[in-house]
């Protein structure tokens, strides 16, 4: 327990410096009127809580998370998800399933890396798009 409590707080203190340099980027962009990066970002971070959720069941803490050891209430979390898919349901996302299908003339060296990246992206999609169908509001 020791090492998983050592391990959560390393990581939100390590995330927490990016995530700043994130902010402060988002804040100058709003304070010009530049929203659509922040709208970028934000569509991202929606994209992600859906893809990611459908992966929990999976993992190896699981059952601490179930439990409450993680100090958050479990049962908050389907409610959480589902205003995430009924939002999604009706904002489809702006991410282009297939950005990374063709490879540009200047990176051909990275055909592999190119589809690697575009299968990731086909399964991220359905990951998020099986979320939304599950529960989003019918």
């Amino acid at each position: 327990m020791y090492g998983i409590w050592t391990g959560l707080g390393a990581s939100l203190m390590l995330e927490s410096t990016p995530k700043g340099v994130l902010a402060v980027a988002n804040l100058k962009a709003l304070e010009l009127g530049k929203t659509e990066p922040l709208k970028l970002l934000l569509e991202s971070d929606v994209d992600q809580a859906l893809s990611y959720y459908s992966l929990q069941k999976d993992t190896w803490w699981y059952p601490l998370f179930k439990s409450g050891a993680l100090l958050v209430n479990p049962g908050d979390y389907e409610g959480y998800i589902r205003r995430v898919a009924n939002y999604r349901e009706l904002h489809p996302s702006p991410m282009n399933e297939s950005a990374f299908d063709v490879v540009p003339a200047d990176k051909s060296e990275y055909k592999e890396e190119y589809k690697q990246m575009a299968k990731a992206l086909r399964e991220h999609t359905k990951r998020v798009n099986d979320t939304v169908k599950k529960y989003a509001d019918k």
